[in-house]
């Protein structure tokens, strides 16, 4: 991780009311990268652009305390993330423009915590890099910074790719971002899976459908006594005879808490199977046959 930016920040919105004609006249918005200097003895916090249902990226020049950030009517939030020096804002869709919302992110490192203003605006700032002046050069020359630059922009990347692929339905479940349009149905007792040697036993087996129509399925299973974690490398659904097979995503599930491991598998939208089922699970692992689970349907 790299030293200069080491973690993830998550933009966060605060909305005050005002009376319109008392409303300060709308900021600049960059829409690309933004580069904020925060300067002591500013009279009042900069400003930052945020739009309902897009992410902005606050990437700072330290690590933060994210049990310590606050932002105003934080409910009014789809996502909040810090991570590190990095943090993640997503507005709701409810937040319309003018509203404005202090936010306060405070360091690991000694001092006070730095304040922003978030707007409301029609366009939102995707990515905006804070460095604030107190913190010493460390005596890095300038082939240096540009590399610690160059990694932690590759680092910040993998970041992003992390949030979008919890967008999906799969992905949301990972994250614990279930919502109360989720329909869950537990296929354990239904399924028929080949009870081949070097195949994990089924603990869970859960079916999930959004009202979006979108799908995933989530295996809870133990590995064979004294063998390795069991991991697919590629996952397939199959329909109806004479349809296409359907690849289907992998995704990093949450950490195990015991011996046990998770699958979780998401179901892209496609032209392939699209109903509830039954349909056949085809999983392959390295060195191992396929593991095929039939029956398998969605609710």
């Amino acid at each position: 991780m790299c030293p200069a930016l080491r973690t993830t920040v998550l933009g966060l919105v605060l909305a005050w009311g005002m009376p319109a004609a008392a409303r300060p006249a709308p900021p600049r918005c960059e829409p690309d990268v933004r580069h904020l200097r925060l300067e002591p003895g500013a009279a009042s916090p900069p400003e930052v652009c945020i739009q309902a249902g897009k992410a902005t990226t606050l990437l700072f020049d330290r690590d933060l305390r994210p049990g310590e950030l606050h932002l105003e009517d934080r409910f009014r939030f789809r996502q909040v993330e810090a991570l590190g020096s990095l943090l993640v804002l997503v507005p709701g869709e409810t937040l319309t423009p003018g509203v404005r919302l202090r936010l306060e992110v405070p360091f690991r490192e000694p001092g006070p915590p730095a304040t922003f203003v978030l707007v409301a605006a029609s366009v939102a700032e995707r990515q905006v890099e804070v460095s604030l002046p107190s913190r010493p050069a460390e005596g890095l020359s300038g082939p240096a910074l540009r590399g610690e630059l160059r990694q932690c922009r590759e680092q910040l990347g993998v970041y992003e790719s992390w949030w979008r692929r919890g967008q999906n339905l799969a992905g949301a479940m990972g994250h614990f971002w279930m919502s109360d349009h989720l329909r869950v149905l537990d296929i354990r007792s239904e399924v028929r899976a080949d009870p081949g040697p070097g195949f994990p036993h089924i603990e869970e087996f859960l079916a999930y459908r959004a009202n979006s129509l979108e799908r995933a399925l989530r295996m809870s299973v133990f590995p064979a006594p004294g063998a390795p974690p069991w991991k697919p490398l590629q996952a397939t659904l199959q329909g109806r005879p004479g349809e296409p097979p359907l690849p289907l995503e992998l995704l990093e599930p949450p950490a195990p808490r015991g011996p046990g491991q998770e699958l979780l598998l998401h179901v892209p939208p496609s032209g392939g199977p699209d109903g509830m089922g039954p349909y056949t699970l085809v999983l392959v692992a390295q060195g191992t046959a396929p593991w095929i689970i039939q029956n398998v349907r969605f609710p």
